[in-house]
């Protein structure tokens, strides 16, 4: 499957945020080492976290997040339920992490 076409039913609803909200962004967004993040604006990643493959304390996130900081990015994660029911909230955190990291989107 091409991940570059396919996006889950959260990444599709982040996208429309990110779109609506005129945030610049790149999706799929590959790293060092192997690593794509779900959407990169500027040295911000914005993950979508379903709620099937990342449970809370998940050790492979923590690893992700551990190199990604190392590398200098900031890392927002959004959850399933969160995505899907607050739709105001997300784009209230993308929003307020862009301008806390002086992005320009």
């Amino acid at each position: 499957m091409n991940r570059e076409i396919y996006l889950t039913n959260i990444e599709k609803k982040i996208k429309e945020l990110l779109d609506s909200n005129n945030i610049k962004y790149t999706f799929q967004h590959p790293i060092r080492g192997g690593l794509i993040l779900d959407y990169a604006v500027g040295r911000l990643a914005i993950e979508c976290d379903g709620s099937h493959w990342h449970k809370e304390g998940n050790k492979r996130d923590r690893i992700k997040d551990f190199i990604l900081k190392k590398l200098g990015w900031r890392i927002l994660r959004l959850k399933e339920d969160e995505i899907l029911n607050n739709t105001e909230e997300c784009i209230k955190k993308i929003q307020e992490a862009i301008k806390d990291g002086a992005i320009k989107s």
